[in-house]
C-alpha cells in the first residue's frame, strides 16, 4: 500500500513542477473563465464548471456558439519564458469529449516585443471521444530567443470539457535519482498508451491466481521501460505479450487476424471458471470498497469472457475476463517465472524517474477510468 501511495503522488508532483497559473482551474476568474486563463475569439462558450470534473472542483466546458461552424473555441495562458530557455517542456490535459469533437494544444513562442516566433509545437486528438477522459500531450524544447510562452487549448467540432492541465520542466540530461529524461514522440506515445490500456484491463479484470497476486507497481514500470520505443506495430505486439506473459498466460495482443485461442480457454475435464467482483478498488485492508473473485461454473462461459480492447498502432489486445480453474488453481499453470511476492518493506520511487511518472499515471488513471464507484 505504502508504494502504491508513493507512485499515485505522480499528480501532486505534476502540480508542484508545473509553472503554470491555475493549472488544474480550481479558481474561479472573472467572468466564468478560470483564474490565469483568457478565451480568444467568439466561437464558443468557455466556462469554468464545478461538475462533471475529473480531478478536483474545477474543469473548462467549451460549448459550440452561433459562430463556431469552422472555427475552435481557444482557452489560453500566456507566462515568461524565463527560466525554461533551451529546457524541454511536456504540456498534458485530460479531455472528456462529446461526438465530432476534437482537441488540440498549441504552444507558441513570443519575442520581448510581443511579435510571434512561431508555433513550436501542435499536437493532435484525432479520434473524437464519446465522453470519455483522455490525455493530450505536446512536448517542445523552448529557443533562446523566447520571452514569453502561450499555451493554447482549441476544441473543434463539438462540445468537450477540459481538466488536470501539467508543464513539466524537463532537461535532456540524467536526472539526480532517476533515468534520462526526453520529449516523448508520437511512436512512444502510442506505445505507452497501448500499455496504458491493456495494463488497466488485465490488472482489474483478468482473475488469473497469477494477476490476482502480481506485483502491479513493478510490472507497470517494467512495461515503461520496454516498451517505450517498440518501432514496429509487430515489436510492440511481442512485448506486450512477454510484459504481461507472467499475471496473464492467456491474453494476446496481435496486429492483423486474431491468432488461435490457447488451449487453456478450453480445457477437459473437471474445471469451473472464476471472474472478478469489483466494488470499487477494492484492497485487501479494504472495507468500503471491495474486489474478489467469484467462482462460476464453467457452463457461464460466455463470449464476452472475450474482451478484445482496441489500440494505437493497428493492435488489438484479446484478455479474458473470465478463466477457468481446476483443483490446483487457474489455468494455464504458468510457464514462466512467477512474479514476484509484494515485498513489506517499501520501495523508494522518485518523481525525477520518468518512467515512474509514467507508471504512477497509468496505474492512477486506470483505477478512475475502469473503477467508476471510486469517482
Amino acid at each position: 500500500m505504502k508504494r502504491y501511495l508513493i507512485l499515485l503522488t505522480y499528480c501532486l508532483v505534476a502540480s508542484a513542477q508545473s509553472v503554470l497559473v491555475n493549472p488544474g482551474f480550481e479558481e474561479p476568474g472573472e467572468g466564468g473563465v478560470p483564474k490565469g486563463w483568457k478565451v480568444v475569439g467568439e466561437s464558443y462558450q468557455v466556462t469554468r464548471v464545478e461538475m462533471g470534473c475529473m480531478i478536483g472542483p474545477g474543469c473548462v466546458e467549451f460549448t459550440p456558439g452561433p459562430k463556431a461552424a469552422g472555427q475552435a473555441g481557444i482557452l489560453e495562458q500566456t507566462i515568461s519564458a524565463r527560466g525554461l530557455e533551451e529546457l524541454e517542456v511536456n504540456w498534458v490535459i485530460a479531455v472528456n469529449a462529446g461526438p465530432g469533437a476534437r482537441a488540440s494544444l498549441n504552444v507558441i513562442a513570443r519575442d520581448g516585443g510581443g511579435k510571434d516566433l512561431g508555433i513550436l509545437k501542435t499536437a493532435f486528438n484525432t479520434q473524437p471521444l464519446n465522453w470519455t477522459w483522455a490525455l493530450t500531450t505536446v512536448g517542445t524544447p523552448i529557443p533562446k530567443t523566447a520571452a514569453t510562452l502561450a499555451f493554447q487549448i482549441l476544441i473543434a467540432g463539438g462540445r468537450a470539457t477540459v481538466d488536470s492541465t501539467a508543464l513539466l520542466k524537463e532537461v535532456n540530461r540524467p536526472a539526480a535519482g532517476g533515468d534520462a529524461m526526453s520529449v516523448l514522440n508520437r511512436t512512444a506515445l502510442n506505445n505507452l498508451m497501448a500499455f496504458a490500456k491493456v495494463f488497466g484491463v488485465v490488472r482489474h479484470f483478468h482473475p488469473s491466481d497469477q494477476a490476482a497476486e502480481a506485483d502491479w507497481e513493478a510490472l507497470a514500470l517494467d512495461g515503461v521501460r520496454r516498451l517505450d520505443y517498440a518501432t514496429q506495430p509487430e515489436s510492440l505486439a511481442r512485448r506486450l505479450n512477454d510484459v504481461f506473459a507472467k499475471v496473464a498466460p492467456t491474453m494476446q495482443a496481435y496486429v492483423g487476424e486474431p491468432p488461435p485461442l490457447p488451449e487453456a480457454l478450453q480445457p477437459a475435464g473437471k474445471t469451473s471458471l472464476v471472474r472478478w467482483k469489483h466494488r470499487g478498488f477494492g484492497q485487501k485492508e479494504s472495507n468500503v470498497y471491495r474486489s474478489e473473485r467469484e467462482k462460476k461454473p464453467a457452463a457461464d462461459w460466455r463470449a464476452e469472457d472475450l474482451y478484445v480492447v482496441e489500440l494505437p498502432r493497428g493492435l488489438r489486445a484479446r484478455v479474458p475476463l473470465a478463466v477457468f480453474q481446476d483443483l490446483n488453481g487457474t489455468l494455464p499453470r504458468p510457464k514462466v517465472a512467477a512474479p514476484p511476492a509484494k515485498q513489506e518493506e517499501p520501495v523508494l520511487y522518485t518523481g525525477a524517474d520518468r518512467a515512474t511518472r509514467l507508471a504512477a499515471a497509468i496505474i492512477g488513471w486506470n483505477i478512475s477510468a475502469l473503477l467508476p464507484v471510486c469517482r
